[in-house]
């Protein structure tokens, strides 16, 4: 659990310049925090609170479904939603189905399929609704009363987090209600990424709180909209009315809404509304208007500035044609502008559509204002670390005024600059640790009473374990935790994170003071584990690998620290799974669903459907004799069987049936090196370690660690050792191996006997 205040957590200026920087980031500066509720937290609380939990996860995680777009358009991607009636209607977030054309495809955990139609969304803030058009009776999620809630209350996230993926469910997470505005957003610490979007928010009690709509720059800014808004507008939205966003304060721009394409500011000097900017290809733009013309009149309207103009234009109609009197140089001439929609235009959030009014401000002013805002920037790249304060902040007279100045101080940057400032924006680099000074037994200084009752509470649970953890050192650099296993000093670690560089020495930290030296006895690659021996040791605590049965969703866990607190809460997130394709076989394509099959949509050349000659835009029916007809099918069938195995694809290729012999790869030749589809938004808020995918068996969980927690232990609420963490993967996901793949992996290369529990 980070050792922040929620004052600290929230500090605009680093969230605004990332959000700037990943379009995917939508401003949620509206929210004010509230004051936290009583709460006591108690290890007993704590499993009353788990068993609550796992129920939440048996009961609605078949009602999280995903959505997709049922026919080809611009907009692929993937939201979630929630099913809240046994007919199939779905609640999710209005930017998930805006510019999905009307028809959806529903996409269930187990990976079936079903028909749906968008019915109403409220653009202002980002609520929609959809109905699952086939026939049929529904698994669905009951609701709740999101204007009880209060901060501090537990509450879970479920959704489709990086879009539908076959071979996992979808994840769980834990967390608790920061701040509660009936009226704006719930904001949660509940992670969210991608995909999440529409997706349900429950409380303790498994009902329905809120639907995911747009996350910040730390993992505590997660924002959902309350179910009361839906509820407030439920008529119209199921009635499938789409309305709101036509104002300044829209978290989204209404597609509809007529718009020239323009930035407007006012006159510095007399009346009008002044082009600050044009979007290329606009109706502004073919009307021949240029930057630093000055619109005075449109119609029989006379404009005194920017607000004036943009409540003339929408009272009009996307094809309206409004004759305009401008202001060129002191030349005036009359020009006739074509309205267009903001879903013409591409608008998208309110705080990037092109009628946003900024305040006055002299040349002069903007120009130092403009000057220092770079100066402080580039100061911020050149250290790695963020130098825009609060106080500078408050210079700004508007998010859209911000937005503009960053805007301009981007196009100063090289490629290499603007990925240095994402991760200054995104991340707050740990503080160094000196292992000479550090206390590795200290309790963390929390002044949050939640925070701390938590804490205590798994005391209980981590504190064997935490005997048993110490960090590890190359240098004097921290580089992971490590676990033991037997008093003479044999432990395992995470082995890509204590590689030798440049002849540092391996060392753990058992106390204050006592940097012990190690070394490595052997590495584990695929699992990326490490057997190291900390040298002339004997009598040190040990724990005990728990040959567990897989822990069900929603088991409350914990990841011991050195000290008494543990470094990390949450919930056992997917069962074990691999992450790695061998021995599985692999085509090398992309799909999407078509009424007759599969659809080729991309071949990798250099995988077998490449070699074998496959097309885009060939439709496969069957595999051998299976049917394939969605491409959660195709995915598995092809999974199931084994690099090299021979098949027969029967297809339509150009209107005609055919059918294409083809040798399957193996996935695991192609896994390595592959970004990471959701990119730099599954780093935002936290650190990634280098190695963090391809294990042959892993148990995601949501525990918030560090990279350098890896190869610490993870414990039950009995403090069972249920696994070591070997990755922090993103924002809304960690791994552990589980404790039996260790007990396989690890017990038989120890020369001293190691007892298990059975």
């Amino acid at each position: 659990m980070k050792k922040r205040s929620i004052s600290e957590l929230n500090k605009a200026p680093r969230w605004l310049i990332a959000n700037l920087l990943l379009v995917s980031v939508i401003l949620s500066s509206s929210l004010s925090p509230v004051n936290a509720k009583e709460r006591k937290i108690t290890p007993e609380s704590l499993r009353v609170t788990e068993t609550k939990i796992q129920h939440l996860a048996k009961k609605n995680m078949s009602a999280t479904v995903a959505i997709i777009p049922a026919v080809r358009s611009r907009m692929m991607g993937s939201g979630s939603g929630v099913i809240v009636s046994k007919d199939g209607l779905i609640l999710t977030a209005a930017h998930v189905t805006t510019g999905m054309n009307n028809r959806v495809i529903v996409i269930f955990p187990d990976g079936k399929r079903a028909k749906g139609k968008v019915l109403g969304m409220d653009y202002s803030r980002d609520s929609g609704m959809v109905q699952i058009t086939d026939p049929g009776v529904y698994p669905f999620a009951e609701l709740g009363d999101s204007d009880s809630m209060k901060v501090n209350d537990w509450c879970v996230a479920l959704g489709h987090a990086g879009g539908y993926q076959h071979d996992r469910t979808p994840p769980l997470r834990l967390g608790r209600i920061i701040r509660s505005n009936p009226n704006g957003f719930i904001t949660s610490d509940s992670a969210l990424i991608s995909g999440d979007s529409g997706g349900p928010l429950f409380d303790e009690e498994g009902r329905v709180i809120g639907i995911h709509s747009n996350i910040g720059m730390t993992l505590s800014q997660n924002n959902h909209v309350p179910i009361s808004t839906f509820i407030e507008n439920w008529k119209r939205l199921k009635s499938g009315e789409r309305f709101g966003g036509d104002d300044d304060n829209a978290l989204l721009v209404n597609p509809d809404q007529p718009m020239i394409g323009a930035m407007l500011v006012d006159s510095a000097n007399d009346s009008g509304a002044m082009i600050d900017s044009i979007r290329k290809g606009s109706p502004a733009d073919k009307a021949g208007l240029k930057k630093g013309d000055k619109i005075i009149k449109a119609g029989a309207v006379s404009i005194p500035d920017s607000n004036k103009l943009i409540a003339e234009i929408r009272k009009k109609r996307s094809g309206d044609v409004i004759k305009m009197v401008v202001d060129s140089k002191g030349r005036r001439k009359t020009v006739s502008v074509e309205l267009a929609s903001a879903g013409e235009l591409g608008a998208g959030s309110a705080g990037n559509g092109p009628l946003r009014k900024l305040p006055k401000r002299t040349p002069e002013e903007v120009r130092e204002l403009q000057a220092e805002f770079n100066r402080i920037m580039r100061d911020s790249i050149k250290e790695r670390k963020l130098k825009l304060t609060d106080q500078f902040y408050d210079k700004f007279r508007s998010a859209a005024e911000f937005n503009q100045f960053m805007n301009r101080f981007k196009k100063t940057l090289t490629p290499k600059e603007k990925e240095t400032l994402i991760e200054v924006a995104t991340v707050e680099p740990p503080e160094p640790i000196r292992p000479g000074t550090f206390d590795p037994d200290r309790q963390y200084d929390i002044d949050e009473e939640f925070f701390r009752d938590v804490l205590n509470s798994f005391q209980p649970s981590t504190s064997a374990a935490s005997n048993a953890t110490h960090m590890v050192f190359r240098g004097q650099e921290w580089k992971s935790l490590c676990t033991v296993l037997t008093g003479d000093g044999y432990a395992i670690t995470k082995a890509s994170e204590i590689d030798t560089q440049n002849n540092q020495k391996l060392g753990v930290l058992i106390a204050k003071g006592q940097l012990v030296p190690a070394k490595v006895i052997k590495t584990y690659q695929k699992h990326d584990l490490a057997l190291i021996k900390i040298q002339k040791q004997n009598g040190l605590k040990t724990v005990k690998m728990d040959n567990y049965r897989d822990l069900d969703p929603g088991s409350m866990i914990a990841a011991p620290g050195t000290g008494p607190d543990p470094v990390a809460i949450g919930l056992v997130s997917v069962l074990p799974r691999s992450l790695t394709g061998e021995n599985k076989g692999f085509l090398g394509i992309g799909t999407a669903h078509h009424d007759k099959g599969v659809e080729v949509t991309m071949v990798i050349k250099e995988a077998s459907a490449g070699i074998a000659g496959i097309r885009r835009g060939d439709v496969i029916m069957k595999i051998d004799d299976a049917v394939c007809d969605t491409p959660e099918k195709l995915i598995r069938l092809i999974s199931s069987k084994t690099p090299g195995t021979n098949i027969i694809l029967q297809l339509i290729r150009n209107g005609r049936g055919t059918s294409v012999k083809v040798k399957l790869g193996n996935r695991a030749d192609l896994d390595d090196g592959r970004p990471d589809p959701n990119g730099r938004m599954n780093r935002m808020g936290t650190n990634v370690n280098k190695l963090s995918s391809g294990f042959p068996r892993i148990t995601q969980t949501d525990l918030p660690i560090l990279p350098q927690h890896c190869g610490g232990p993870v414990v039950d609420l009995d403090g069972n050792v249920i696994g070591i963490n070997i990755a922090r993967a993103g924002r809304i996901k960690s791994y552990m191996i589980p404790a039996d793949e260790i007990n396989r992996l690890v017990v038989p290369d120890l020369p001293s006997k190691v007892s298990m529990r059975p």
